[in-house]
């Protein structure tokens, strides 16, 4: 079993939504049990165990674009650890 500082510091390397993807599937996360905030540019949120901790990942997207630009969406996946923030990692979303 992973300890939570080594899960920590593998979510913080991630950059992109295919390490995302098996970053999820490698550590079992699931979508069982979590809300969805459908409609909050929300992709997905999934959550497990680790060291008896829950652990809650929120990957979304938004626009960094103003007006008169065309700039690319960003990627971001959050990591929360018993409700406490501990790691945010983003990429260009493509």
């Amino acid at each position: 079993m992973m300890q939570k500082n080594d899960f920590i510091a593998a979510f913080s390397r991630l950059g992109s939504g295919k390490e995302l993807s098996e970053f999820i599937a490698q550590h079992h996360l699931s979508t069982a049990g979590l809300d969805q905030k459908e409609g909050a540019q929300v992709y997905q949120i999934v959550g497990g165990t680790i060291e008896g901790a829950a652990a809650v990942i929120t990957h979304r997207w938004y626009d960094p674009s103003g007006p008169y630009q065309n700039q690319p969406d960003i990627a971001k996946a959050e990591l929360d650890i018993d409700g406490k923030r501990v790691a945010t990692v983003s990429w260009i979303d493509s």
